[in-house]
C-alpha cells in the first residue's frame, strides 16, 4: 500500500492529509490561534494514529513550497527537511499559486491566482486550459498591484482570479470580465491539492534533490519605482 502525506502551511495555520491510490484516507488543519511550531508534528502523529499507521507506511511526502509566509514555510519545510531524512522518504514540491488555480481550470478561461505579499505587492501568476491539460502563461512572480490591475483591464476577455490577494485588494474586483472569484485563504483545499499531485506525479514530476522554499520578490528597480 503507498501511502502519500501532503502538507501545506498556506492558510491557518497548515493543512495535512494522508492519501492511498488517488483517495485520501485522513486530514487535518490547524486552528488559527496556535502557532505552527508547536502543533505541526503533534497533528501529523494525531494523524498517523488515526489510520493506525506508522511513518515507515508512508512512500513519499508533497510539499507546497511557497510563495507565502517566510515563518511559515520555513517552519514546515524545516520538519519536512528532517521527516525526509528520518524516514528516507521522497518529497516532491509545488507552488501554492498552482494549487490555487488547479480546481478553477477551466477551457478558454485563463485563472490569475495572486497571494498578497507586503504593501502594494502580491505574488501572483496565470495558467489556462483545464485539469489534465493546462498549461502557464505567466510565470510566478511578484506584481506591483497598481500595475497588474491595470493590464489586466486592458481587457475584457473572460478570466477568472483566486486567492487572499482579493481580500486586501478590492480592485481586483474592477476586472473587466471576471467569472469567478475565489476570496481568501481558505480557498486553498488540500482535497483539491491532492488531485494536483496526483496529475503532477502521473506525468513524471521527480522528486527534489534538494528542499528550498519559493520565495518571490521585486527587483531592486521595481521597488524603487515603487516608491517614486
Amino acid at each position: 500500500m503507498s501511502v502519500r502525506l501532503l502538507l501545506s502551511a498556506y492558510g491557518p495555520p497548515f493543512q495535512m492529509a494522508l492519501t492511498c491510490q488517488g483517495q485520501v484516507l485522513a486530514s487535518q488543519q490547524g486552528e488559527e490561534e496556535k502557532g505552527l511550531t508547536e502543533v505541526l508534528l503533534p497533528s501529523l502523529q494525531a494523524l498517523l494514529d488515526s489510520q493506525k499507521m506508522t511513518p515507515q507506511q508512508l512512500s513519499s511526502i508533497a510539499v507546497v513550497l511557497g510563495p507565502g509566509s517566510f515563518t511559515g514555510l520555513r517552519i514546515l519545510l524545516s520538519t519536512v527537511l528532517g521527516l525526509q531524512k528520518a524516514w528516507d522518504l521522497p518529497v516532491y514540491g509545488f507552488n501554492a499559486l498552482e494549487a490555487l488555480a488547479y480546481p478553477h481550470l477551466k477551457k478558454d478561461i485563463p485563472v490569475w491566482a495572486f497571494l498578497s505579499s507586503v504593501r502594494g505587492e502580491v505574488f501572483g501568476a496565470c495558467w489556462e486550459g483545464e485539469v489534465g491539460h493546462y498549461r502557464l502563461v505567466h510565470d510566478p512572480q511578484v506584481f506591483l498591484v497598481r500595475e497588474i490591475v491595470q493590464d489586466l483591464k486592458k481587457s475584457a476577455t473572460p478570466k477568472k482570479i483566486v486567492g487572499s490577494a482579493l481580500v486586501h485588494y478590492p480592485e481586483f474586483l474592477e476586472v473587466p470580465g471576471l467569472q469567478k472569484v475565489a476570496q481568501g485563504e481558505k480557498d486553498f483545499s488540500i482535497l483539491s491539492f491532492h488531485h494536483l499531485v496526483e496529475e503532477s506525479l502521473s506525468k513524471g514530476l521527480k522528486p527534489l534533490e534538494k528542499i528550498h522554499p519559493l520565495y518571490l520578490s521585486l527587483s531592486q528597480a521595481e521597488r524603487r519605482l515603487k516608491n517614486t
